[in-house]
């Protein structure tokens, strides 16, 4: 499961930075939002995991799985559109 603070915390760290590879994890996020769960969790992770490659220093602590009430839920309708929209204030920045 995909740890929706993280997820938050990397999408608000990137907002501002001028870099094409961040931007196309972005895109893929955005592109695998109408497409299978499993689509939509590797985008997430694929973004995150260059996030921390990239900025190693950064992030939220990484400790075990999240729990479910922290985990985004990719499977709900209005969990896709706030993500959309989430992207959408980073992508047209």
């Amino acid at each position: 499961m995909v740890g929706k603070s993280e997820f938050e915390y990397w999408l608000d760290y990137v907002k501002d930075r001028d870099d094409k590879e961040i931007k196309e994890k972005l895109l893929s996020i955005r592109n695998a939002l109408n497409k299978s769960d499993n689509e939509l969790e590797n985008a997430l992770y694929a973004f995150m995991d260059i996030c921390k490659k990239k900025y190693p220093c950064c992030g939220p602590c990484r400790g075990g799985s999240p729990s479910s009430a922290n985990a985004i839920e990719i499977n709900k309708t209005e969990i896709r559109n706030d993500i959309k929209i989430q992207l959408g204030k980073v992508l047209n920045k």
